[in-house]
């Protein structure tokens, strides 16, 4: 009589143990059965679910079909926090802003966002991490945008502020001389005539050179001294801001 974890097909003179992915419950049977999905069966010669040597729980972070030798892992840039999982569309996203490397970084126990995780880092400065992404160097940020530590997005440089260099995680401050409307957040544009700019300005008639004084020329840095706005030549008067 066939014993349980071996099965006898017809014309066979000797039992053959049940396969892998497989258990064989039943005396005298030639019934295979598929180990169910949710679960795998690494050894072969196996009786029931009860052998748990044999009959074993998906653990987190992979995903076991119906018949699963052993756990399949979660893709990179995705992620599974429960046991059991039977297909790979039970595994998450890797949350924006993070990555979920996968790999030599299993299991898969803890939550994605925690910073102790040894499987899931926060995004580079520098760059951003759209959900589901494997690398924390996912996507460059460009010029005129800037994109701090654990970025889902870059964000464009604000008025006062800009950034020539791809990669970086703010933005620099317009220099003096210069003026960064937010247009273009790659470069700054230079202070007109009548006008001074400071470190920081937003827009070109931000600073009007004071009444008493005028602005002979582009560029300039203060309302008064080195670089700055010129006081009113003597038999002329200057009324007017700018």
């Amino acid at each position: 009589m066939c014993e349980p974890g071996t099965y006898c097909a017809n014309g066979l003179s000797t039992p053959t143990n049940c396969p892998q992915g497989y258990y064989c419950p039943n005396y005298a049977s030639n019934l295979q059965i598929a180990c169910p999905s949710g679960y795998y069966c690494p050894n072969t010669g196996t009786s029931d679910p009860d052998d748990t040597t044999n009959f074993k729980l998906c653990p987190v972070g992979y995903y076991c079909p119906k018949g699963t030798i052993s756990p399949i892992q979660c893709e990179a840039g995705y992620y599974s926090r429960s046991q059991g999982a039977t297909s790979s569309s039970d595994c998450d996203a890797c949350p924006a802003g993070y990555s979920c490397v996968g790999g030599s970084n299993l299991p898969y126990t803890t939550d994605p966002l925690d910073d102790t995780a040894s499987w899931s880092q926060k995004c580079t400065a520098g760059y951003y991490c759209a959900a589901g992404s494997s690398s924390v160097t996912a996507a460059q940020c460009s010029r005129g945008y800037y994109c701090p530590t654990a970025s889902v997005t870059q964000y464009a440089c604000l008025p006062g502020t800009y950034q020539g260099s791809a990669g970086q995680s703010s933005c620099d401050p317009c220099p003096a001389g210069y003026y960064c409307d937010g247009v273009d957040g790659t470069t700054y544009t230079t202070c007109p005539k009548g006008f001074y700019c400071p470190s920081g300005t937003t827009f070109s008639n931000e600073y009007p050179c004071p009444a008493g004084t005028y602005g002979a020329s582009t560029g300039l840095t203060a309302a008064s001294g080195t670089g700055g706005c010129t006081s009113c030549t003597n038999g002329y008067y200057c009324q007017f801001m700018g």
